[in-house]
């Protein structure tokens, strides 16, 4: 293939659109940790939820476009903005929405229940000392057992924590920022975080080595750990 004037120029702005992509995807993330944190003054509570896989159960790429699409008109609907993220939990890729200063979690139970989702988490913005704060977050999960009402998930952990890209290392339970790219879900995985909302129960270990190791295992999965005496 001969190269041409015009196709060398449009080789060139191809790289620059890309690095420009790049670098929008890398400040993307650095303001979603940033609010994650509790560091951003403009963000005092943030709800994250998905409109796809009701249930936790894999729908089909078509239905979850239409689903996602749905609900980022339903929240704009409420007058409310969100910043769009993605996840893989228990195995099941989906694209969700970090709703920015919801004013109540009830508008969020709303949603959950429109789009028929087990639950979402909440996150609320608390003062350690005057300049310094921290997101608190709790899951929830949607009773549907009755009309209305929800209720912090069993087994989960009120933190505060944020786990950012160098600690998300595991292959499943796991936020990222979405990106650019062809080929399945697996290559449209950008940067990775996680907020350990659940603990991982594992035998008192034999030497410091191990629990470090298994400290760190579990680190990479989002999740964090209580040793148990006694427990095989």
């Amino acid at each position: 293939m001969k190269l041409t004037e015009k196709k060398l120029k449009d080789l060139i702005m191809e790289v620059l659109d890309n690095d420009e992509l790049d670098e929008a995807k890398e400040s993307k993330y650095d303001q979603v940790m940033s609010i994650l944190k509790g560091e951003d003054p403009s963000v005092n509570t943030i709800a994250i939820m998905s409109g796809q896989n009701p249930m936790a159960k894999q729908s089909s790429d078509l239905d979850n476009e239409y689903l996602k699409r749905d609900l980022e008109k339903a929240i704009e609907a409420e007058n409310m903005k969100a910043i769009r993220i993605g996840g893989n939990f228990m195995g099941i890729f989906e694209q969700s929405a970090m709703i920015l200063n919801p004013p109540d979690k009830d508008i969020i139970e709303q949603l959950n229940r429109q789009f028929t989702q087990w639950g979402f988490v909440w996150g609320e913005k608390i003062t350690i000392e005057e300049g310094n704060y921290k997101m608190v977050f709790t899951m929830y999960e949607i009773d549907y057992d009755n009309d209305m009402g929800f209720r912090r998930a069993p087994g989960s952990e009120q933190v505060s924590q944020v786990m950012d890209d160098e600690l998300m290392q595991g292959d499943s339970d796991y936020s990222f920022i979405p990106k650019a790219g062809k080929g399945g879900p697996d290559a449209k995985v950008g940067k990775k975080f996680g907020i350990p909302l659940y603990e991982e129960e594992h035998p008192a270990p034999n030497s410091m080595m191990e629990a470090m190791k298994t400290s760190y295992t579990a680190k990479t999965k989002g999740r964090k750990v209580k040793f148990v005496r006694g427990k095989k």
